[in-house]
């Protein structure tokens, strides 16, 4: 059971508990299904021990009361986190059987996500039908317990939407053919005048040298830090920045395993190097590199 827990990376609490982000997620869903249940067991743990304490003792006065509180606030917390919708534990819950039952993680994420959804919205529903009907005042919690439901299950749905249909791809998969590069022996003038003058619309060119090997990448703003009279004298390799060793991957790497974490990849397959570029906007296109045999 101690491996289900390692790599908490942070957790943020809110009212009616917290969501631990984990560095690594679970590799199979029984350890999806056993991560997600241990905060709801702990819950439920809590208020059984003090019932049987304040029962089994009897205590009373003021510290009965105390621990009466303390057993129905743990069992008013497991009750709400085992509803069955992401981000709570009962969505976790869900997802991994969605996943053990299809075998993949991303369509539980994705139905997880829509089932919170539908919880979100049946909570806001719940706290504006007394208005409506009685004329009576807004029941807020509802409300807001909703709004906290519709948007963490929605982001939920949305990536595990976008996840399912990177399965089965790899970064090679990513390669743009037509990918703009340019030597590191042109001046910033032949650069400008054989590259961001064509109509491509590039934000970002890749740089090879004259072996034809990747060593670095150039941007429209770069050449904006050299006056233009000096263009003609200033080659591409003086302005060019290098590429991170670290911002590299390989050609079968899973786009879920490097998407998100930068902008810029080198992606590595024996003698050739392909470089993605992914874009920020939707001025700036996507980039990749692939060199001559």
């Amino acid at each position: 059971m101690q491996t289900l827990f390692r790599g908490v990376k942070s957790i943020t609490l809110f009212l009616f508990g917290g969501l631990a982000s984990l560095e690594k997620e679970s590799k199979t869903p029984t350890e999806a299904f056993w991560v997600a249940i241990a905060g709801p067991l702990v819950s439920l743990l809590i208020s059984g021990l003090v019932t049987i304490v304040a029962v089994g003792t009897g205590i009373s006065g003021p510290l009965a009361a105390i621990l009466g509180v303390l057993a129905s606030v743990n069992m008013a917390l497991a009750l709400f986190n085992l509803i069955p919708g992401l981000p709570l534990d009962g969505g976790n819950i869900l997802k991994a059987v969605v996943w053990q039952v299809t075998g993949n993680p991303y369509k539980g994420m994705k139905f997880a996500g829509q089932v919170g959804q539908i919880f979100g919205w049946l909570a806001i529903a719940s706290g504006l039908l007394p208005l409506i009907l009685f004329g009576s005042g807004i029941n807020f919690w509802n409300v807001i317990i909703g709004w906290f439901l519709l948007q963490n299950a929605g982001q939920a749905a949305q990536y595990g939407a976008v996840q399912d249909k990177l399965v089965g791809l790899t970064a090679a998969d990513a390669v743009i053919a037509d990918s703009p590069i340019v030597v590191d022996s042109l001046t910033l003038r032949e650069f400008a005048d054989q590259r961001v003058l064509d109509g491509q619309n590039w934000r970002k060119f890749l740089v090879t040298n004259c072996d034809g090997q990747l060593v670095g990448e150039i941007t429209i703003d770069d050449l904006k830090t050299i006056p233009s009279q000096l263009w003609s004298e200033t080659l591409v390799q003086t302005v060019m920045k290098l590429i991170e060793p670290s911002l590299t991957v390989e050609t079968d790497a899973r786009p879920q395993d490097y998407l998100g974490c930068c902008t810029f990849f080198t992606v590595i397959d024996g003698t050739q190097e392909h470089c993605l570029h992914f874009a920020e906007s939707n001025q700036q296109k996507s980039a990749c590199l692939v060199t001559p045999d």
